[in-house]
């Protein structure tokens, strides 16, 4: 009881070309993330990029955004077997619709 058993902190910076938000958390040895959300001066999301571990194995996403869609341009998940989860490299999902996920 009452001990430190992760943390979040996160940060939001002007840049010249609109804001950057950026958070790092950790939950004990079993996560450890960073995530950086990107808008421009329209407050519009410009791109996100997240890395980290999961139960020790690396994950990634890499999303940008631009004409309605978000693109993913890198987006791995691999389980401790060592199975890739989640790949979904190129995919592309346009404003308004419902990605599928079965």
């Amino acid at each position: 009881q009452g001990r430190e058993f992760g943390y979040q902190a996160s940060t939001l910076t002007r840049t010249d070309a609109g804001w950057t938000y950026a958070v790092r958390a950790q939950l004990a040895t079993v996560i450890q993330q960073t995530t950086t959300v990107t808008f421009g001066a329209d407050l519009a999301m410009v791109s996100t990029v997240q890395s980290g571990r999961f139960q020790g194995q690396e994950q990634s996403l890499r999303v940008t955004y631009a004409s309605g869609k978000a693109i993913a341009t890198d987006d791995t998940l691999t389980l401790p077997s060592g199975a890739i989860a989640l790949r979904t490299s190129g995919s592309t999902i346009s404003h308004g619709s419902q990605p599928y996920c079965g």
